[in-house]
């Protein structure tokens, strides 16, 4: 039974992006983050507000984000590395109060049951859903041809975040079928499974994370999808030759300005970019990305603090 410490730090939400990351730089395997307000918003709204529709949260609601660390991992060492980096947060205004902090040791195999307990079914179109793997054949489930079905694995991802939301209704937005499509950053596969549910013809993923990728690798294999497929560990996009239809990533606004360029030159002429993951007031790096590699927005879909964009490249 493999063993993990689990670091979870109770916070402002305007901060979550800059711990996430922390918990990353510090080693996790993966961050998530639970926000018990975001899924009933995100059925109350019908999942999306296009560009141009207002959906602010003014509130300073507090939610939990979590990093999941390897049993072979210094705790004590990383613990220490948290304090430090939460005083520099605390310095500049990112943190209005110093973050509650609790560290336990969980079994893979109980957040397994947790997740197949606590989540349900989730809607994000009116055929698109996501259902966990322990779900499936429940009576109150109706199976569609585009049912993502999900066993996310520690840390990865259960698709409800609205950045995750919000990547899958691009994709649905501009698939076609057909199209040779990667997942960047793909976690537990969520989004290259939804690409193949919408009739793409071939997908790739790829994830920093060797872990993201095996849950990847498993997810598809759930999903029983017969289309030619394959997942590695890569950096975002670096030493990938191959050209692309679509390239979709869901990641923090860092690393989105950051394979913007990577992207230029990997999506064929009439491709499409879809980013996702973008807090709405740390834009100004990924619009500036946008500009000085000439792509265009042709649709900026925004939920919550959230905004994901679809980008062309400009003719």
């Amino acid at each position: 039974m493999t063993t993990w410490t689990e670091i979870k730090l109770k916070i402002d939400s305007q901060a979550q992006e800059a711990i996430s990351n922390i918990l990353m730089d510090l080693g996790s395997s993966g961050a998530s983050i639970h926000d018990p307000e975001e899924i009933k918003k995100i059925k109350q709204t019908n999942y999306l507000i296009w560009s141009g529709e207002d959906l602010k949260i003014e509130d300073s609601r507090q939610l939990l984000v979590t990093g999941y660390f390897s049993e072979d991992s210094d705790i004590e060492e990383i613990e220490c590395e948290l304090d430090d980096k939460i005083d520099k947060l605390l310095e500049l205004g990112l943190l209005t109060s110093r973050p509650e902090i609790t560290v336990e040791d969980i079994y893979e195999e109980d957040w397994q049951n947790t997740f197949e307990e606590h989540y349900e079914p989730i809607h994000i179109s009116r055929y698109l859903q996501i259902v966990p793997a322990g779900k499936i054949h429940s009576k109150k489930v109706e199976k569609t041809s585009q049912s993502v079905i999900l066993d996310p694995g520690l840390a990865f991802g259960t698709g409800q975040h609205p950045t995750t939301v919000l990547a899958m209704l691009g994709l649905e937005k501009v698939m076609r079928g057909g199209e040779k499509v990667i997942d960047v950053g793909s976690g537990s596969g969520v989004l290259s499974i939804t690409a193949a549910r919408l009739g793409a013809g071939q997908v790739t993923a790829c994830d920093i994370d060797p872990q993201a990728v095996e849950s990847t690798e498993s997810n598809w294999e759930l999903n029983q999808l017969d289309i030619p497929f394959q997942a590695f560990t890569n950096d975002l996009l670096h030493d990938v030759e191959d050209s692309f239809d679509i390239i979709v990533g869901n990641i923090v606004a860092e690393y989105v300005a950051q394979l913007i360029p990577q992207a230029k030159s990997l999506l064929k002429q009439e491709g499409y970019l879809i980013v996702s993951g973008v807090l709405n007031n740390l834009q100004e790096d990924v619009l500036a990305a946008v500009e000085e590699n000439e792509f265009e927005i042709l649709l900026e879909l925004e939920m919550q603090d959230w905004v994901a964009y679809i980008l062309k490249r400009k003719l």
